[in-house]
Order: C-alpha cells, then structure tokens, then sequence
C-alpha cells in the first residue's frame, strides 16, 4: 500500500495538482486535487505535515498522497529549509 500512495504523490505531483495558497509565520498552505476532491495540506513551522483527506484523518502519522505531493514540490521548487550543523 505505502508504494500505491507514493505513486500516486508522484502522479498529483507531475499533473500539476499541488497548488501553494499561502505562506505564512506558522507554515505554509497548499490545496491539492486529488482525484475526486480537493484537499488542504498544511507544512507547519515546526515540520509537522497535516492533510484533510479521510486516510490522514485515520492514520495521522502516517503519508497520505496528498503530503507526498507536497513533500515532491517543496523538494522541487527548493523552498525547504536546511539546517547546517558544523
């Protein structure tokens, strides 16, 4: 199962379904169109990743394909941040 919603994060990725609506001092915002509804993925400041979907609303800690797409897209357009430790 966890290889189906990693392709289908990849496939909603590469159809251009992630769409970021807002950037914010607690995180950032985007709506992705799944394959029959749209959806509200929130990347928190803390790193944390909420989505709206029925499968992250019963698996929480687990990746939906929703936040998979997002985590391809902020990978993508590099606005991840990146902690350098010396």
């Amino acid at each position: 199962m966890a290889e189906n919603i990693y392709k289908k994060g990849v496939r909603l990725f590469k159809e251009g379904r992630v769409v970021l609506i807002h950037a914010g001092k607690r995180g950032l915002t985007f709506e992705v169109k799944g394959d029959t509804e749209y959806y509200t993925v929130k990347v928190w400041e803390d790193g944390r990743i909420t989505c709206t979907c029925k499968y992250s609303s019963l698996y929480p800690d687990r990746l939906c394909s929703h936040k998979v797409a997002i985590m391809i897209y902020l990978y993508e357009k590099k606005q991840f941040k990146t902690e350098h430790r010396s």
